[in-house]
């Protein structure tokens, strides 16, 4: 009885893993220098992901918060990581994030927020990361109707680094908040954009290597060489 006790757990961790995996679904775009790759399964609220050169792209259509008649605050918000290679003879130079979309605040004491991060770190050393917050270009102070845009904007240059390979995260968040009663408070997340850019780097021609492997070997038998001698 204890062995088949032992036999069926087993049987359920290794069943309980495999939904895991299957649920994890990883997906590549490709843009024109650079490929992104991310887990179809958390894009929450960014939607279906497009890429245009070399920007990876959302178009949100649910993604808002609201608070009407002094309901307090709402927060919407949503994360995503996606891995950023650049193809070969390319290396990274910058990602920049930028958020578009509207506002719409009726009352006193009604007001919107837009916030978030963006992060990149090396994949093989994840602890060490650089971070940007996300500057509004809009006071979000405009009353009444019509909606109001506003656009916010996040940029780290990776030129130093020198890599092909690097983590991002995005994250992004909308507050809405009222405090009295008859006023309300409205934002909406219409464009998220991730946009790399990149930068040529030397790729060794065939000449170049047959050089190098000449002049390793040469560097091999003359240790053989002494070798011998001694």
């Amino acid at each position: 009885m204890i062995r088949i006790s032992l036999m069926v757990r087993l049987l359920l961790m290794l069943g309980c893993g495999l939904a895991f995996q299957a649920n994890a679904v990883s997906s590549t775009l490709q843009g024109r220098s650079v490929s992104f790759s991310f887990d179809d399964a958390l894009l929450d609220a960014y939607g279906t992901a497009y890429v245009s050169g070399d920007t990876l792209f959302f178009t949100p259509g649910t993604w808002a918060a609201v608070s009407l008649n002094g309901a307090g605050f709402d927060l919407a918000h949503a994360t995503l990581n996606v891995r950023v290679s650049a193809n070969q003879g390319h290396a990274l130079g910058g990602v920049v994030m930028q958020s578009r979309g509207d506002y719409l605040i009726a009352g006193r004491d009604s007001r919107v927020g837009i916030g978030g991060e963006l992060r990149a770190f090396d994949p093989g050393l994840p602890q060490t990361d650089a971070v940007a917050t996300i500057s509004v270009a809009n006071s979000l102070s405009q009353q009444g109707l019509p909606t109001h845009d506003w656009s916010g904007s996040a940029m780290l240059d990776l030129s130093a680094a020198g890599t092909a390979d690097l983590g991002v995260t995005l994250e992004n968040l909308l507050l809405a908040t009222s405090s009295v009663p008859n006023t309300l408070a409205f934002v909406e997340m219409k464009y998220v954009g991730l946009q790399v850019s990149t930068y040529a780097v030397p790729v060794p021609e065939a000449d170049t290597w047959a050089m190098m492997l000449s002049g390793l070997g040469l560097i091999g038998f003359a240790v053989l060489r002494r070798g011998s001698s001694r």
